[in-house]
C-alpha cells in the first residue's frame, strides 16, 4: 500500500477540515506511511493505493461521514459506490481515510504485518479500539477488494485474528522460524491487544465470521481461516445469539419486591434469543423454568462478567467493583428506580446528624458511576427520562459524540416502563374473603398492593378510611405487605405510625388489616381478585414527581379501579383514560369521597374496569422491554465511553508542538513495536539540528 501523490481531488471538502494526502517513496510501506501520518494541525489521513481510478467526490464523502460521527475512525471507498456509510469489521478498500486522532490512537499500521492487509488490520484495531469502521461503495464480500497474493493475505489474517482468539497465539504464523525474539513479540502483542481492547466477542465476533464467510465463497484459501474459527472455538459465537447476564442485588425468591420481579422478566423476555443467566447478589431461592438462576458472590460475580456479552443490572451491583466499571462488555444500567430520591425522604431515619447527607450523597455517587459507565439505560417513563437526561448532561454524556449518533439519545437512554404478565390473571383460592378474620365475603376491600414507605401518605388514607367506616361500615382496608422480602431493607417509620394510627383510632383489625410478612409472587393474583378497587396515595414530595409506582401495573394486571394521590407519572394515565379517580396529596376528604364513588356505585367501578382492558395492552411486558430486546440483538458499546478522548474533545490530532508531541507520538509507536519510524524520525532531527 502507498499513499496517493499529493493532490486536490476534491475541492469539496469543508474548509474547516484539513486532509493531509502525502507521498510516500516506494518500498517505505507501513513505516513510510506512519511517518508521513506525523504531521501537525490536520483532521484527517488520506491513503490511497497506487494507481487507483478515484471518482470525483470521493474525498467529500468520506471526510463527510467523519463529519457526521465522530464515533468511525476510518471510512473505506471504492469505485462506483454510494456515500451510504455502512459499518464494515474488515475494511480493505482502495482508499481510505482515517481520522487522524484514531490513527495514532492506535499507533497506526503495524510494520510487522505484511501480506497486503494493513489496512485490514488498522480497521480491526479501531474496531477494538473502540471506534467504528465505515465503507462507502458496494458492500464488501468478506474482504472487499481482490488482494494482491490470497496465501499471504491469509497467513497474515490467521496472525491477526490468533492474536484476538488464540488463547494458546504466541504471535501467530507469522512467527514461524523467527525464534524466541519473535515469539515474545507475539505474545507482547496478544497481550496489548486483550488488554487495551474496548469491545467485546459479543460484538466483533459475528462481524469476524460474517466477512470471513463471504470471502471464503469466491477464494477458496480463505477456508484455512474457517478452520483456524473452528479450532478456537468462536463459530458458536456467529449467529445472533448473545451471552447475557442480568443481575439484581435484590431478593430472588418466591416472595419478590419490584426489582427482583423486573429482573426476572427482564431475563425471562430475553432468554427465547439468547443464552441468559439471572442471578442476584442477595438471597437466592427462586426457580424459573428454562432460565438459568443462582446467586453470586465476588467471584461468581467476576466469572459472570467474563462469561457473558452484555451485561443487565440495577440498584448497587457496580458499586465498588472496579473490575465492573472497566469491563469492555455491553454495559446495560436498568435505573427505573430513582434512588437518590428516595433517599431524600427515608434517610430521615439515618442515625446521626451527618447521616443524612452521607447517604444521600453515597447514593448520589453510586448512580453517577452507573451513568457515566453505562452502554445503554433503561428509565420508566419519559417524566422519569427528563430526570436522567438532565443528570446525563451534567455528567457530559450528553455530548457530540452520542449526540451525532443518534440525535433522540434514546440509543443510549430507552424508555422500558414496569410491565404486566401476558397472561390474565386466575384466581386459585380467595386470598382476603373468608382467610382474614374480620373481612367476609361481602365487604368492600381496598387493597394497598406493596410495601409501606416513608414517601408514601397511608397515614391519610387511614384517616379516610375511618370516616367512610361511620357510613359504610363493610369497608376493609388491607396493606398487603409490611415486611419487605430482601432483608436489607428495613421496616420504615411511617409503617410503624400506620399501625399506631390504626391501634389509635380503635380500627385495627374491624377496617384496617395489616398482612405483616409479604405475599409470593405466584399467588397475589389471588388478593387482587379479591378486592375492589387498589389504592396508592403519596405526599407532594420530588420522588412522587418521577416515581413510578410499579404497584399500580398490578392494579391494571387485574382490572382493578384505581384511588391514586396526583402529581406521578401515573395521575395522568387515571385521569386521562377514566381508569379511576386521582385526589389532591393530603386531602383526607376527596379520598374518602373518591373511594365511596366506587365501592357504592357499580356502574363507576364496572367503567373503570373496561377502561382498565381496554388500555392494559400497552403496558405487557413484551411490549415495555422491547428496547431492551432490540439492543440485545446488536448490542455495542456507547461510542464517548469506549473513546473517552473524544467525548472529551482530546482529540490526539491536536498534538502538542516541539519536544512534547516528539514523546507522543514516539511513546504510541513504541507500544506497537514500530521502532523502525521512531529511529529514523529521532536521525531525521538529528540531521536537522546539524544542519
Amino acid at each position: 500500500m502507498s499513499a496517493a501523490a499529493a493532490g486536490l481531488w476534491d475541492s469539496a471538502v469543508p474548509d474547516a477540515d484539513v486532509v493531509s494526502v502525502v507521498e510516500v517513496p516506494d518500498g517505505q510501506g507501513a513505516h513510510g506511511i506512519n511517518l508521513a501520518a506525523v504531521v501537525d494541525n490536520i483532521d484527517y489521513f488520506a491513503i490511497v493505493r497506487a494507481g487507483v481510478p478515484l471518482d470525483d467526490g470521493w474525498l467529500a464523502d468520506c471526510v463527510r461521514l467523519l463529519r457526521q460521527d465522530l464515533a468511525t475512525g476510518m471510512v473505506g471507498w471504492s469505485p462506483g459506490g454510494v456515500a451510504r456509510g455502512d459499518l464494515d469489521l474488515f475494511v480493505t478498500h482502495h482508499a481510505v481515510v482515517v481520522r487522524h486522532s484514531a490513527f495514532h490512537a492506535v499507533s497506526g499500521l503495524d510494520p510487522q504485518l505484511g501480506g497486503d492487509v494493513d489496512d485490514l488490520d488498522l480497521g480491526w484495531r479501531l474496531w477494538l479500539a473502540g471506534f467504528r469502521v465505515r465503507s462507502i461503495g458496494p458492500l464488501p464480500s468478506g474482504l472487499g477488494r481482490p488482494v494482491v497474493d490470497p496465501s499471504a493475505t491469509v497467513a497474515s489474517l490467521l496472525a491477526m485474528l490468533g492474536a484476538f482468539l488464540d488463547p494458546t497465539s504466541m504471535g501467530g504464523p507469522w512467527t514461524s522460524g523467527e525464534g524466541r525474539a519473535a515469539k515474545r513479540r507475539g505474545a507482547g502483542r496478544r497481550y496489548q491487544i486483550q488488554t487495551s481492547r474496548r469491545r467485546g466477542d459479543g460484538e466483533v465476533l459475528p462481524l469476524v465470521h460474517a466477512a470471513v464467510a463471504r470471502w471464503a465463497e469466491r477464494e477458496p484459501t480463505a477456508g484455512t481461516v474457517l478452520e483456524a474459527l473452528q479450532r478456537w472455538g468462536a463459530p458458536e459465537r456467529a449467529g445472533p445469539r448473545r451471552r447475557i447476564a442480568v443481575v439484581t442485588s435484590d431478593t430472588l425468591a418466591p416472595r419478590m419486591a419490584g426489582p427482583a420481579i423486573r429482573a426476572v422478566e427482564i431475563a425471562r423476555r430475553l432468554a427465547p434469543e439468547h443464552e441468559v443467566v439471572l442471578a442476584t447478589t442477595g438471597i437466592c431461592d427462586l426457580t424459573v423454568p428454562g432460565l438459568e438462576v443462582r446467586q453470586v458472590g465476588e467471584l461468581g460475580l467476576r466469572e459472570l462478567e467474563s462469561w457473558c456479552d452484555v451485561f443487565v443490572f440495577q440498584g448497587w451491583v457496580l458499586s465498588g467493583r472496579p473490575h465492573l466499571v472497566q469491563s469492555h462488555k455491553v454495559i446495560v444500567a436498568d435505573v427505573y428506580d430513582p434512588m437518590h430520591l428516595e433517599q431524600l425522604e427515608q434517610a430521615h431515619d439515618a442515625p446521626g446528624e451527618r447521616g443524612r447527607y452521607e447517604v444521600v450523597a453515597n447514593t448520589t455517587t453510586v448512580l453517577n458511576e452507573q451513568l457515566e459507565r453505562a452502554d445503554f439505560l433503561l428509565c420508566a417513563s419519559e417524566k422519569q427520562r427528563d430526570l436522567w437526561i438532565g443528570q446525563l448532561a451534567g455528567l457530559g454524556r450528553a455530548n457530540p459524540v452520542t449526540y451525532d449518533g443518534d440525535e433522540s439519545l434514546r440509543g443510549l437512554l430507552a424508555v422500558a416502563p414496569f410491565g404486566i404478565s401476558e397472561e390474565p390473571p386466575v384466581q386459585t383460592w380467595s386470598g382476603v374473603r373468608g382467610q382474614i378474620e374480620g373481612i367476609g365475603p361481602d365487604d368492600k376491600v381496598i387493597l394497598w398492593g406493596g410495601g409501606v414507605y416513608n414517601w408514601f401518605d397511608p397515614i391519610t388514607l387511614v384517616h379516610a378510611v375511618h370516616r367512610l367506616s361511620q357510613r359504610m361500615p363493610e369497608v376493609r382496608l388491607l396493606f398487603l405487605g409490611m415486611k419487605h422480602p430482601n432483608p436489607g431493607v428495613p421496616q420504615m417509620r411511617v409503617a410503624y405510625e400506620t399501625q399506631a394510627l390504626a391501634q389509635e383510632l380503635g380500627i385495627e383489625g374491624t377496617h384496617v388489616f395489616f398482612n405483616r410478612e409479604w405475599v409470593e409472587f405466584g399467588d397475589r393474583q389471588n388478593y387482587l381478585l379479591d378486592a375492589d378497587v387498589g389504592v396508592s396515595t403519596h405526599l407532594d414530595h420530588i420522588e412522587t414527581e418521577f416515581s413510578f409506582r410499579t404497584r399500580i401495573l398490578d392494579y391494571l394486571w387485574a382490572s382493578l379501579p384505581i384511588v391514586a394521590t396526583d402529581g406521578d407519572s401515573f395521575s395522568d394515565l387515571i385521569r386521562g383514560e377514566d381508569i379511576g379517580e386521582v385526589v389532591p396529596p393530603r386531602d383526607v376528604e376527596a379520598l374518602e369521597l373518591a373511594l365511596e364513588r366506587i365501592l357504592s356505585d357499580p356502574d363507576v367501578a364496572a367503567g373503570h374496569r373496561a377502561n382498565i382492558e381496554r388500555i392494559a395492552e400497552r403496558f405487557r411486558w413484551s411490549v415495555c422491554l422491547e428496547p431492551l430486546v432490540e439492543f440485545c440483538r446488536s448490542p455495542r458499546r456507547a461510542a464517548d465511553v469506549a473513546c473517552p478522548d473524544l467525548a472529551k474533545g482530546a482529540a490526539l490530532s491536536r498534538l502538542s508542538t516541539g519536544r512534547r508531541r516528539d514523546v507522543q507520538i514516539a511513546v504510541s509507536y513504541l507500544r506497537a513495536g514500530a521502532v523502525g519510524p521512531v529511529l529514523r524520525r529521532v536521525r531525521q532531527r538529528i540531521r536537522a539540528a546539524r544542519r
